[in-house]
Parts: structure tokens; sequence; C-alpha cells
């Protein structure tokens, strides 16, 4: 059920937002439907926040940490670098736009 939930709901959401949207600006005005965002968005993050971690690397990271800390000799993965990151993602784009089939033509 609750994958079937988690695969639904990219297809959910344009079908109800301009039908909520449309039926929110008609009755309430057009401001209340920033509203009625901001208190959605206020109900679901606190369980955006409590949710557990699933990002595999990070999770072995903190294991290792915490075998660390027992005791053990194990070493934590490591991390590239936030700058290093970014900056991967701010050469790719300019490098491959040349060789797109869609640019040349």
């Amino acid at each position: 059920m609750g994958v079937s939930v988690f695969l639904i709901s990219p297809f959910v959401g344009p079908v109800l937002g301009p039908i909520v949207g449309g039926y929110v600006t008609e009755t309430i005005g057009w401001r209340w439907t920033i509203w009625i965002l901001m208190i959605f968005s206020g109900c679901i993050w606190p369980l955006q926040v409590l949710a557990p971690e699933t990002y595999a690397p990070y999770i072995l990271y903190k294991k290792a940490k915490r075998l660390q800390k027992a005791g053990h000799n194990v070493l934590p993965p490591k991390f590239r670098p936030f700058r290093k990151v970014l900056a991967t993602a701010l050469k790719r784009p300019p490098r491959i736009f040349p060789h797109l089939g869609i640019a040349n033509s």
C-alpha cells in the first residue's frame, strides 16, 4: 500500500493542484493559495525531519564512527568535499552542451 501511494504521488500532484488551487481562488481568494501551501508544508515538515536516513554511504559512515568509538579499528568512508561536487556540477553542462544533437541543428 505504501509503495503504491509513493508511486502515484507524482501523478496526483499535477492533477489535484489546479483543481484545489482553482477552488480556493474562486471561493476565498488567490492569496489563500499561498497560505494553504504554507499550512500543508508545516504539517509535512515534521514528518520529513523525523524520517529515518536512507542514504547508504551516510549510514555506513555513522556505523563506522560508532564502531570507532567502541574501540574497533574501522575507517569511515570518505566523502568528496562540497567544493569539488559544486565544481563538477558547474563544469559539466557547458562541456556536454556542444555535443547534444539539438544544439547542433
